[in-house]
């Protein structure tokens, strides 16, 4: 948490004007107030501001104003089913247990037979499914949407592990069937024995931002490929990418090269916002797993073959 003793107090008879056409232009003409300068938003804003912001454009966007803004201090926090625990000394842990079993307790209504456990988030089959394999009624599909964009919700804030069957499931919910709920059931079975396993993140002061990056060739039944990728600073990881790739690859080095390019993305964005922050950046390291991919992007055109168009354009962009 940051705080400072400079603040910006609004005064007592300040009203923002609505007379744009948008939403945007609304907030653009309130930001731009002669009260919130550019020194006002080097140190937190006055909660007296913020709650007048927020009342006033609750308004006008047909909402009811949420009351008083609400300040907590301490080393630990409650934010959008989230614990935050500053307790131990260089380091943050992420927690949502309550959240996750209310996740687990929705599952119990609709399928109150599953008590037991796994030891992995996905199963070996993730990404196959049979076309003939019947569709789930309307009750169960909409329960399936419901799990799995609940669990989608806790893979971003505190469960990364989670995030190769979520990755999946997102891609399945307009018409599931069987399989899929099967798959859905492997994955409440995961969270129900790791469902009190916090996330806890810290740095270790070195300036050394460590990334890994794979890909998985033809693993989905049209036969792209598949992008893992995880940011760390020290401990665990802050920053994880699954997604499926966007093109088909004819080899494991393409398929290495196309998912480099998904997590290019994240890799400079993760730089920038560090060195922006004051904190500097001494060294980025990148571990893959294939090394004629390896070779490539080091080595450039002349550790490769003749290569098409589309593999041209992501491997200049790594380079």
């Amino acid at each position: 948490m940051c705080h400072s003793t400079r603040t910006c107090t609004a005064p007592t008879n300040y009203t923002p004007s609505f007379t744009g056409t948008s939403y945007e232009t609304s907030l653009a003409k309130v930001l731009h107030s002669s009260f919130l300068t550019h020194e006002a938003f080097e140190s937190p804003l006055d909660s007296k501001v913020i709650a007048t912001i927020t009342t006033q454009f609750s308004l006008k966007a047909g909402l009811k104003p949420s009351g008083q803004m609400m300040v907590s201090h301490g080393k630990s926090h409650k934010y959008l089913g989230m614990t935050l625990d500053y307790i131990t000394s260089g380091q943050v842990k992420v927690m949502m247990f309550d959240y996750i079993k209310e996740i687990l307790a929705a599952f119990d209504a609709v399928d109150p037979k599953t008590t037991s456990t796994k030891a992995s988030a996905a199963p070996d089959e993730l990404f196959k499914f049979n076309e003939k394999c019947e569709k789930l009624g309307p009750k169960l599909a909409t329960a399936l949407h419901t799990l799995v964009s609940q669990t989608l919700y806790t893979t971003k804030c505190a469960h990364s592990d989670t995030c190769t069957a979520i990755a999946f499931l997102t891609t399945r919910v307009r018409e599931p069937d069987l399989d899929d709920w099967a798959k859905l059931t492997h994955l409440m079975k995961y969270l129900r024995g790791a469902k009190e396993l916090p996330l806890i993140l810290s740095a270790n002061n070195s300036g050394i931002i460590k990334r890994n990056v794979d890909g998985s060739f033809g693993v989905h039944p049209n036969m792209k490929g598949h992008t893992g990728g995880v940011v760390s600073f020290g401990r665990d990881f802050p920053l994880v990418t699954s997604t499926k790739q966007k093109l088909n690859t004819r080899s494991s080095t393409e398929s290495e090269i196309v998912a480099m390019d998904d997590c290019m993305p994240t890799i400079c964005w993760t730089w920038y916002f560090l060195e922006s922050q004051g904190y500097g950046v001494y060294e980025n390291i990148l571990c893959q797993g294939n090394q004629s991919a390896i070779l490539l992007e080091k080595s450039g055109k002349d550790s490769s073959i003749k290569c098409t168009k589309h593999i041209n354009i992501r491997y200049f962009f790594v380079r």
